[in-house]
């Protein structure tokens, strides 16, 4: 009984320490290689609909938007994740408690686009070069009107999307 009580007493000393020391284990580890100096914001926009991966058009869900936000990075695509962007409510002072704009659960939540020098889509991103573009995508609630771009600890923003 005893063993048992202690395996379960380390199992969540372990747990709680992981979910305080992890986030920043994470960003010190090389995932918050992106810093707000190497990203840049080059446009904001709201609509109903977005072009997903293919091609594909997908129509924001009812009482929804899309908020397409076009980022530089001075960067290699090798020293970032695409897919750790988030489009969150506000600034947090823990890594790891932001709160997403929209329900990241959802299948038609985000997409991205790779784009060229000149802002047009482009079939990928090229792991040569020192500079990508990138079109993200993120479903929101049609209310909202604000949020900040989030990568590892780094917000940029508060952008505004109206419509």
């Amino acid at each position: 009984m005893k063993v048992t009580l202690a395996i379960v007493t380390l199992a969540i000393a372990a747990f709680f320490v992981y979910r305080a020391l992890a986030p920043r284990a994470f960003v010190s580890a090389g995932r918050g290689a992106i810093s707000a100096e190497v990203l840049a914001v080059e446009r904001v926009t709201a609509q109903d609909s977005v072009t997903a991966y293919k091609d594909q058009r997908v129509n924001a869900d009812l009482g929804k938007k899309f908020v397409s936000i076009e980022i530089r990075i001075a960067a290699s695509p090798t020293e970032f994740d695409v897919d750790d962007f988030q489009l969150v409510k506000a600034k947090t002072a823990e890594v790891g408690s932001e709160e997403n704009l929209g329900d990241n659960s959802q299948d038609n939540y985000f997409f991205w686009t790779p784009l060229d020098a000149s802002g047009q889509p482009a079939a990928s991103l090229d792991p040569k070069s020192e500079e990508s573009r990138v079109r993200l995508s993120f479903q929101v609630p049609k209310e909202a009107t604000e949020g900040f771009l989030f990568y590892w600890g780094v917000y940029v923003g508060p952008l505004q999307f109206a419509g």
